[in-house]
C-alpha cells in the first residue's frame, strides 16, 4: 500500500508534513468507502426487519444515556419503561451483550462526537435507530458525502443516515454553545419533546466523572481509570489520563453540570429526572434528583 501511495503521490519526494496528511486524506476517503458500503448493507437489512414496524400508540417516554456509573440503573431496573433512548458516544464496550435485547422495542437514537464510536454492529441490528446524529454542525463537518474533516466515518455503517447538529450563526446559541456531546444529546431531546408536547425528560450515566478519578493519587504517573462500570461493578472500558488531563477533568466536573443547570433553565417547561452520583447542587427547579451511590451495587 505504501508503494501504491508512493508511486501515486510521488510521497517520497514530498514534504513530511504533506505527505503525512495526503496519507491521512488517503485513509479517511478508504474509510469512507468501506463502512458506507457495509451501511449499505445494513441498510438493506434494517427495512427489512422494520418496514412494518408498527408506531407506538401510546406516549413517548424519554431517556437519555451518558456512560458513567448510574447508567447502570437504567440497564437493570428501568430499560423496559422508555420508548425512546438517546445513547451519548456509546461503544461496544459500554455494553454487555444482554443490554442490547433491553433496548430492543425502543426508538434508538444515536449521538456521537469526532471519534464516531459506535455499539456492536451485529448486536445492535435488532435495534430500531431512528436517528444517527453526528455533534458536528455542516458548516465544517457536513455528512453528506466524503468530507476530509471527518477521519472515522463508522457511523456511516449503521445503515441509517447520518444527520449534523443544527448549525449555529453565533457561538453561544443552542446546540453548539454546550460543546459536549452528553449534553448535545440532551438538547436533542428536548427538541423532541418540545415538538411532541412531552414535558418529561429521564437522564442516566451523567455523573460527570465522579468516582472514576482518585484524585488524591495524580502525580507524575498516568492513571487507569473507569469510563462505565455493571452492575457487577467490573469495568469494561478504561481509559488512561495524563495528570494534565486529570486536572482537566476536575475542571470538566465543575463546568458540565453547571451547563447542563442552565440548559434545564432555559427550557422550564421540561422536567428533567436525574439518576447521578454528581454531588453537584443543581439550581433548576426542573431538575429532580436521585442521589446514588457511586460505589454502591445497583440490583434488580
Amino acid at each position: 500500500m505504501k508503494q501504491i501511495l508512493q508511486k501515486l503521490f510521488h510521497l517520497s519526494k514530498l514534504d513530511p508534513d504533506i505527505r503525512s496528511s495526503l496519507q491521512t486524506l488517503f485513509r479517511a476517503y478508504l474509510n469512507y468507502l468501506f463502512f458506507s458500503l457495509v451501511g449499505l448493507f445494513i441498510g438493506l437489512i434494517r427495512r427489512y426487519l422494520f418496514y412494518n414496524e408498527p408506531s407506538f400508540s401510546y406516549p413517548s417516554k424519554v431517556a437519555v444515556l451518558g456512560r458513567g456509573y448510574s447508567a447502570n440503573l437504567f440497564f437493570n431496573q428501568e430499560f423496559n419503561t422508555f420508548t425512546r433512548v438517546y445513547l451519548s458516544n456509546y461503544n461496544t464496550s459500554d455494553l454487555e451483550p444482554q443490554d442490547y435485547n433491553f433496548l430492543i422495542g425502543s426508538k434508538i437514537i444515536l449521538v456521537s462526537n469526532i471519534c464516531e464510536r459506535i455499539p456492536n454492529l451485529f448486536r445492535s441490528l435488532m435495534w430500531n435507530i431512528s436517528e444517527v446524529i453526528f455533534a458536528k454542525d455542516a458548516t465544517k463537518f457536513s455528512t453528506s458525502g466524503f468530507n476530509p474533516n471527518r477521519f472515522s466515518y463508522r457511523l456511516n455503517s449503521l445503515g441509517v443516515t447520518v444527520e449534523n447538529i443544527a448549525a449555529t450563526k453565533l457561538p453561544n446559541e443552542y446546540p453548539w454553545k454546550l460543546r459536549n456531546t452528553g449534553l448535545i444529546s440532551i438538547h436533542k431531546a428536548i427538541q423532541y419533546c418540545l415538538q411532541e408536547n412531552i414535558h418529561e425528560i429521564y437522564l442516566f450515566g451523567y455523573d460527570f466523572y465522579v468516582g472514576q478519578l482518585d484524585f488524591a493519587s495524580a502525580n507524575t504517573t498516568n492513571l487507569q481509570i473507569p469510563i462505565y462500570s455493571d452492575k457487577n461493578n467490573r469495568i469494561l472500558s478504561t481509559t488512561l489520563i495524563t495528570p494534565k488531563e486529570q486536572e482537566a477533568h476536575k475542571d470538566i466536573d465543575k463546568i458540565l453540570p453547571c451547563n447542563l443547570d442552565k440548559l434545564a433553565a432555559d427550557f422550564p417547561d421540561i422536567l428533567f429526572y436525574m439518576h447521578t452520583a454528581s454531588t453537584y447542587n443543581f439550581q433548576s427547579p426542573n431538575i429532580h434528583i436521585t442521589h446514588l451511590d457511586t460505589f454502591a451495587k445497583i440490583n434488580k
